[in-house]
């Protein structure tokens, strides 16, 4: 019996120090993996920035100092939305003031701008993109033709334009890194690194095109925020389990644990989303509801008071120049709904609220 406690005892013994000899070695070789991978990444990180600081300076040197180079990603900029409608403000804006600038103070800055699109090039692209422009929106830049020719130029990714196809699963995070594979390409076009911007403009609410554009360039970022990736609306449609939706399964509103597990994913991406948004210096939205969510969401950008709210131009003079009719129309009992046939637009949650309404309501 003596010995074959001793035996168990020694057997213990060993298995126990052979257990702390192994813990240990793999606890040093993951801190050595993640030493190595966290200087793997911090001198990739600084490797673009002097790259890009170098590009930078040497277009200075070469005579373009009184430049800056500003960059809209908008890979879908001949669209016709309201998306679009305010980028073409913005240049239309920034064309006007370059011009008046020059005429009454002979200031000799300029702004050079660059649109990152995914639209194929041809010899005509920029006369027939300005041409729809003023079709679409009233928006005059064919007037502006010299100085659009000298200030705006088109950077084309349409080789890559896979990179914007939808995700099948995982949607927010695949499709939000490919948006920075996207980024990255239009920054090293044709892998010159010659169209390093000075200012990065996201008008599509891709933020996490910001790591790439703020700490891989250097860039100073600047948004305008139609409509947040993720909202607290999606974390409560979730938590509730009230219905399927577009980007809510009917299989996970069903399931207790597919909840919890798409609640934490959704929490995780609000995390990083906040993060990446977060690196923006100026942040314009377009209304009260997302000036209160990215507000929630970029925490960095809210305490600075970096968030403005700019409402999207709307062209009213056609409206204003009709002369009034007399005795003005009867109002009728009728609810026009305006928007996009868009999964996110949820046309059917309008369709079912509108029967609750009538069924409550018949009269």
């Amino acid at each position: 019996y003596s010995r074959d406690l001793i035996s168990n005892i020694i057997m213990v013994w060993t298995l126990a120090a052979w257990w702390e000899a192994w813990s240990l070695y793999l606890a040093i070789s993951v801190g050595i993996i993640w030493v190595v991978s966290c200087l793997a990444v911090l001198a990739f990180v600084v490797s673009c920035r002097y790259r890009a600081h170098g590009k930078r300076q040497a277009r200075r040197r070469s005579g373009d100092n009184s430049t800056t180079l500003l960059a809209f990603f908008h890979p879908f900029c001949s669209s016709g939305g309201g998306g679009e409608r305010v980028l073409w403000k913005m240049v239309q804006v920034l064309l006007d003031r370059q011009r008046n600038a020059a005429k009454t103070d002979g200031d000799q800055k300029r702004v050079q701008i660059l649109i990152y699109t995914v639209d194929e090039p041809s010899p005509t692209h920029v006369q027939d993109l300005l041409k729809h422009v003023k079709d679409r929106f009233s928006i005059d830049l064919t007037q502006r033709e010299m100085d659009a020719e000298n200030s705006l130029r088109f950077v084309h990714l349409h080789q890559y334009k896979h990179y914007l196809l939808p995700a099948k699963r995982l949607s927010l995070l695949v499709e939000s890194f490919r948006t920075m594979q996207l980024a990255w390409k239009a920054m090293t076009y044709g892998g010159k690194w010659d169209l390093m911007p000075d200012v990065f403009v996201d008008t599509t609410g891709c933020a996490f095109t910001f790591v790439v554009a703020r700490l891989l360039m250097g860039c100073q970022v600047w948004a305008y925020v139609h409509y947040p990736t993720i909202s607290t609306d999606m974390l409560k449609l979730v938590w509730e389990r009230r219905r399927a939706a577009y980007n809510h399964a009917s299989y996970i509103s069903r399931s207790k644990v597919a909840t919890y597990v798409k609640l934490l994913y959704y929490c995780v991406f609000a995390f990083l989303y906040g993060m990446t948004g977060s690196l923006a210096r100026v942040v314009l939205v377009n209304s009260t509801w997302t000036f209160n969510h990215i507000q929630s969401l970029w925490k960095w950008a809210a305490w600075n008071n970096f968030i403005e709210i700019v409402y999207p131009p709307c062209q009213v003079s056609d409206l204003q120049q009709r002369e009034p009719q007399s005795p003005p129309p009867r109002r009728q009992n009728v609810i026009l709904s305006i928007g996009q046939f868009r999964p996110e637009k949820d046309h059917v949650l309008q369709i079912e609220a509108v029967d609750q309404f009538l069924c409550s309501h018949p009269e």
